[in-house]
């Protein structure tokens, strides 16, 4: 099974799916492992770019990082009125969606945006007239005041038919989300 994205299997031989379950992970890796991307990027020659380095991985484990709450370091960022903007493919086991949406829905109620956020309805996001998930966006009362239609102070937008890698199942949607985050203007929804 794939833990990024359960509708498909993984066969983690790096000569089929690789270790991430995704077989253009290794394609990317050898892209950035270029001597000229490094030289563009600014990367040392020595340094190599892994997708995941597990030695890494075990020292955060291994010294506890995994336990810590981070989700609170959220809180002042919002109250300092910095735009979050959490989002999860439903297929995704690994970061689910579900505990995403729960912890942002119990994270916002510490917020200055806790009103806003328990009244702002589920809605259903669509990108040219195709359903592609659900979005919940808290928009501060300074910003209403505005006016203008804005993607949210505090926003959670899950993916209906994405996994993990978001950009990868659904590329459209992931440049519509992130180009309307960045301009901060409201998604289409109905």
């Amino acid at each position: 099974m794939n833990l990024y994205d359960v509708r498909k299997t993984c066969d983690r031989d790096p000569s089929k799916d690789g270790p991430l379950c995704y077989p253009k992970m290794q394609a990317i890796e050898a892209f950035m492992n270029k001597p000229e991307i490094k030289k563009e990027l600014g990367v040392p020659a020595k340094v190599d770019f892994q997708s995941c380095n597990m030695q890494v991985n075990q020292a955060f484990l291994l010294h506890g990082d995994s336990m810590h709450d981070s989700a609170k370091q959220l809180i002042p960022m919002i109250d300092d009125g910095i735009r979050v903007l959490i989002y999860a493919g439903e297929a995704d086991a690994m970061c689910n969606y579900i505990g995403n949406r729960e912890w942002v829905l119990s994270r916002s109620n510490e917020t200055s945006l806790a009103a806003e956020y328990a009244a702002a309805p589920e809605q259903t996001w669509f990108v040219d007239g195709k359903e592609i998930g659900y979005l919940r966006a808290a928009v501060s009362p300074k910003s209403k005041k505005s006016g203008k239609k804005e993607f949210g102070n505090l926003s959670f937008l899950s993916l209906r038919k994405s996994g993990h890698m978001v950009p990868y199942n659904e590329p459209a949607a992931s440049l519509e989300m992130f180009e309307r985050w960045l301009s901060n203007e409201q998604l289409d929804t109905k």
